[in-house]
Formats: structure tokens, sequence, C-alpha cells
């Protein structure tokens, strides 16, 4: 799930596979979904969050093509690292 952050950017804010059936690539064919879905609506990038301790999500986000582009401290102290992907268009 995710909405419209801006007229240029899509903000991926929430997504996930059931413990048991993790490790068969649903995550990674989930998100190609959603990156096709972005890309057919003409937004340029696709951002999200993360923290340390979800290292699977943050692993799977650099594997495919996102660049760790912040990090700030939340409201609990404990830090939300940010990433954005452009999403390539010229191939649509």
């Amino acid at each position: 799930m995710g909405y419209r952050q801006d007229p240029a950017t899509w903000y991926s804010w929430l997504g996930g596979v059931l413990p048991e059936h993790r490790g068969q690539g649903i995550a990674a064919l989930l998100m190609q979904y959603q990156h096709d879905w972005v890309k057919s609506r003409n937004y340029r990038w696709i951002q999200t969050k993360t923290m340390n301790r979800w290292r699977s999500m943050l692993i799977l986000n650099l594997k495919h093509g996102f660049d760790i582009i912040g990090t700030y401290t939340g409201n609990d102290g404990q830090t939300r690292i940010i990433l954005q992907k452009e999403i390539d268009r010229k191939q649509m």
C-alpha cells in the first residue's frame, strides 16, 4: 500500500509477507508489481522508510535499486532509514 507524496513521488507505506511464506520471492514480486503500477502512472520516484531492525526489508530495497537518502530519529528514539528509487520510465 502507498500514496501520492507529491506529483512526482509515490510513497510505499506498507507491505509484507507472512513469516511462513518468506524466502520464496513473494516480497520481490509484490515490489515489482507496485513499481510497474507506479511507472504506469508516470511517477518519477518511489520512496519508502524502514528501520535497521527490519534488515530483510532494507536488503530487499537495496537489491531492487533503492538508495539510502537520509535518516531521522522518530519520537520513539528509533532511527528511520529513508530510501528512494528513480523509476525508469524509458522502458515503458
